[in-house]
């Protein structure tokens, strides 16, 4: 064999070899300074940061701190509202409190607090006055959660304003791990059905004990849910009218007589958007008649037809076989970031910090044009 071939072969080799040492220590250097802390990349939901509540269900842990989808830190305050700051239970003299509640779309999954809906609105906010935004929400919550989530730990935080969110998904709780969430619901279908006030037909009072059924019995809530949709329509609707258009009622009355401007935030989903314009605008007459208002986003976040064409951010096990480890999270969170300065959605339901710079800027046009305008106000 051709010594001189042998020996480019040794340096190629020994080339070859050189660079992997300096891919693998340079990749652990950069994952290092970039601050990942969850190298699994998880929502929120799976980072253990709710508590049990019998009566709610479940509310996030006060002083959590935690990571998700790499380096978004996830922290509560003493009352389990999102940030370090302290809240003071007593509002401040000449503050306008803002609480803003729901699910993880107003929580914000995938971002930093200060890239979140509330984050970015007080933000915007106090370039003008004073305000105190408050970011009460909680990851998982269904509608029902939400009122007894206002009743219970909002409105005794005397706030000026509350805004909600509304997600396709929030006709049912998140399994916890507490089995909770399956409980207060099976309680408050129970008590429904004891409400004269409602006027049920014994077809919907059939169904209800249907529901009450599923809650109780099966192993998936939402496999089972999914199912209704095609197997029993009436039924789906029904869910939609006692766990959905009730509880939104509720809130709204509630706000009203509590004097309190409650803004109900109407933030579609990325695609298959027919049925929640159908819900939406069922939502929106209920909040009208009883004193509320709201702000339909629907033609505000309209993906482009390239994001639509687009997989949803990314699937973390496809970059499954890329070594070193560290490499594969700096690929992983680079990807994760152009979609969040690219699109306006991050998956099927949540906004980009894109898309929640949007939000945060019609709520704030909105919230600065109504100023004036307060929950007694508003048209009976």
């Amino acid at each position: 064999m051709n010594k001189t071939f042998v020996q480019d072969l040794g340096l190629a080799a020994a080339s070859f070899f050189l660079c992997l040492i300096v891919i693998v220590a340079g990749s652990k250097l950069y994952a290092r300074k970039l601050g990942i802390r969850d190298p699994s990349f998880r929502y929120e939901s799976k980072i253990n940061m709710w508590q049990s509540e019998p009566a709610i269900g479940f509310i996030n842990k006060p002083h959590f701190s935690g990571f998700s989808f790499g380096c978004v830190h996830v922290q509560t305050n003493e009352w389990g509202f999102r940030g370090s700051g302290h809240t003071l239970l007593t509002k401040r003299e000449g503050v306008v409190r803002i609480v803003s509640m729901g699910d993880s779309v107003m929580w914000g999954v995938g971002v930093n607090k200060e890239d979140s809906i509330p984050g970015l609105l007080e933000k915007d906010l106090n370039n003008d006055s004073l305000y105190e935004v408050i970011n009460a929400s909680v990851v998982g919550y269904s509608s029902y959660q939400e009122l007894l989530y206002l009743q219970n730990y909002v409105l005794p935080l005397n706030p000026d304003i509350v805004l909600i969110n509304y997600c396709k998904n929030d006709i049912l709780p998140t399994e916890d791990a507490f089995k909770n969430a399956r409980a207060i619901h099976i309680q408050y279908l129970n008590h429904l059905l004891g409400r004269p006030d409602l006027a049920f037909t014994p077809e919907e009072k059939a169904g209800i004990k249907r529901l009450i059924h599923i809650f109780g019995s099966a192993k998936h809530i939402w496999n089972t849910w999914d199912a209704l949709q095609t197997r029993e329509p009436n039924l789906f609707h029904l869910a939609r009218k006692v766990l959905v258009e009730i509880p939104v009622a509720e809130m709204a009355e509630l706000s009203r007589e509590s004097g309190v401007r409650l803004i109900y935030i109407f933030i579609p989903p990325r695609s298959d958007r027919t049925e929640y314009a159908s819900v939406a605008d069922k939502l929106q007459k209920l909040l009208v008649q009883r004193g509320a208002e709201f702000l339909d986003l629907q033609s505000a976040l309209v993906p482009s037809k390239n994001e639509l064409a687009r997989p949803m951010w990314m699937n973390v096990s496809g970059f499954g076989w890329i070594r070193p480890r560290e490499l594969r999270e700096i690929l992983i969170l680079r990807s994760m970031r152009t979609v969040h300065n690219r699109d306006i959605y991050f998956d099927s339901v949540h906004p980009t910090k894109k898309g929640n710079a949007i939000i945060a800027e019609h709520i704030y046009h909105y919230l600065t044009e109504t100023s004036t305008v307060k929950a007694t106000d508003m048209p009976k």
